[in-house]
């Protein structure tokens, strides 16, 4: 991978994301080290993530480079990191969903979402953060579940 590449690894696509996985251009580890730099790097500046979660992304991404290498995965999201909004509960991980009143929430149990994705990447996501949830999203959420009860 050259740097050239590297710099450019934030616009691409999750589809060439995990082609550059495929064609072994670059490992989950390589590529989540890049991430965590970046988020490192800005971060401080964009107030983008609530919650980094560097050890269990580089767990994560050794066990998939090791599944990847013994031809278990083939996901089209398998190594490919993602940030989840502040606005689904993960269990062991601060969820405030935007609120002071929640800010030292740590959730006991999994979001259906996120259990979902985990479920249908067979434990292959590779989650790098919570990121932030604003008040009109937290809105917009419950506006959508009062509509179903």
């Amino acid at each position: 991978m050259t740097v050239a590449t590297q710099g450019n690894l934030s616009t691409l696509t999750s589809k060439e994301l995990h082609q550059l996985i495929v064609n072994k251009e670059i490992s989950v580890m390589e590529l989540v080290e890049i991430f965590l730099q970046r988020i490192e790097k800005y971060d401080p500046q964009l107030n983008s993530y609530i919650t980094v979660l560097q050890d269990k992304a580089r767990t994560q991404a050794i066990e998939i480079d090791n599944k990847i290498r013994q031809g278990e995965l083939n996901h089209p999201l398998a190594g490919v990191p993602y940030a989840l909004k502040d606005l689904f509960c993960t269990k062991g991980i601060l969820t405030s969903c935007g609120s002071k009143m929640l800010s030292n929430f740590i959730s006991p149990y999994d979001a259906t979402v996120y259990d979902k994705l985990n479920q249908v990447i067979t434990v292959q996501s590779l989650i790098l953060g919570i990121q932030p949830a604003f008040r009109v999203e937290v809105l917009a959420v419950q506006r959508q579940l009062s509509r179903r009860i």
